[in-house]
């Protein structure tokens, strides 16, 4: 089962920023918030949060739906 605190902090992070940089929401500075996960979590966790239609993918994008706020 994938770690519910990512899942959150995923959601979170989607639903409060508003910069991107090649796709990925950042802090003011640029930098993922996503740090200390590796790239295989990430990507599983955005596919489980796919899979529960929270989140879509516009193909360059993550779009956090009504449903994942």
């Amino acid at each position: 089962m994938m770690g519910m605190s990512l899942v959150y902090n995923i959601l979170k992070e989607l639903g409060q920023s508003t910069l991107n940089y090649k796709g990925v929401k950042t802090n003011l500075f640029g930098i993922p918030k996503f740090g200390k996960y590796g790239d295989r979590a990430i990507s599983d966790s955005l596919s489980y949060l796919q899979s529960k239609c929270l989140i879509t993918y516009d193909g360059e994008f993550y779009h956090i739906n009504q449903k994942g706020r």
